[in-house]
């Protein structure tokens, strides 16, 4: 009798272990829910981009010259949602708090043009209006750089869209199809095109009052912007579980170039081996709830 009791006592604290196991399994399950913007919303951004290469001129297996060239753009943003129209947004207004740059040309940081001023986006049809606070079209040095930061404020996040609705494993790993790549890191400049993207949720954590998704992210790419340029970058992406906003993004590692030297009275290449770091980090703050007064 002692004996069957205990082998009952057994096999009812395996069925225990199984059950937490199984609740544990479960608790491992992540959903992901996008939200439309919402007029109102302030986002600011920290944009840093960073590439440092070893670069030579050959022409004929003779190498001409030798460099280091170094590019480095450093920005804080606070983007303000104005208008939403069936989910996207039409309308809102970018301020440049800081926007600096390192280039050969400039080793030390320089201000670039739109630092310190407001820029007002507006959507008509599929075409991008950008004006300054006096309603006029800024001059080109300053359209460009906006226009590159506006590309991550109208367009939906190709990530979001990915994530939302989907049901993610802690271990899981997601490979992005190449649309959705390239769509994530044309925006700001980064790069051209793109081939392949992973990520595998590592974990989920509480970062400012939001459950956050961790994701260890592997991005092997090329860009066509006039060059060839070849990218195997790692690092972690993190998004908000309910929203599907970006929190942040880290990404560094190799890359090598290839491209033609126009300036050079022959025909000569260009060669090059460096790094490159793509950072953003975000802060949502939501429009204040607004309160109806009822009348005497």
């Amino acid at each position: 009798m002692r004996l069957a009791n205990s082998l009952v006592r057994v096999h009812l604290a395996v069925i225990v272990v199984v059950a937490v196991a199984l609740q544990s399994s479960a608790a491992e399950n992540y959903r992901f829910t996008r939200v439309a913007p919402t007029p109102g919303t302030v986002v600011a951004q920290q944009v840093r981009h960073a590439s440092d290469f070893n670069v030579s001129i050959v022409q004929q297996d003779r190498v001409l010259s030798k460099s280091r060239r170094v590019l480095e753009t450093d920005q804080q943003r606070r983007i303000t949602v104005m208008r939403v129209e069936q989910g996207r947004i039409d309308a809102a207004s970018i301020a440049f708090d800081k926007a600096e740059r390192v280039s050969p040309a400039a080793p030390e940081a320089q201000p670039q043009a739109v630092q310190g001023k407001t820029y007002f986006i507006t959507r008509l049809d599929d075409r991008i209006v950008i004006s300054g606070r006096d309603g006029r079209t800024p001059p080109d040095v300053e359209l460009t750089v906006v226009r590159a930061a506006v590309e991550a404020i109208v367009k939906p996040s190709p990530l979001a869209k990915f994530l939302d609705g989907r049901t993610v494993d802690v271990g899981q790993t997601l490979h992005l199809p190449p649309a959705i790549v390239s769509d994530l890191f044309s925006v700001d400049g980064v790069i051209g095109s793109a081939g392949r993207m992973a990520v595998t949720l590592s974990e989920v954590r509480r970062i400012d009052g939001a459950d956050c998704a961790v994701f260890d992210a592997q991005l092997d790419t090329r860009s066509s912007l006039g060059s060839n340029l070849k990218m195997q970058l790692a690092g972690k992406m993190i998004v908000q579980l309910d929203t599907l906003h970006t929190v942040s993004v880290n990404l560094a590692g190799d890359a090598q170039l290839t491209s033609a030297e126009p300036t050079h009275p022959q025909a000569a290449l260009v060669t090059g081996q460096g790094r490159i770091s793509i950072s953003m980090s975000a802060t949502y703050k939501a429009p204040a709830p607004t309160t109806q007064t009822a009348g005497r």
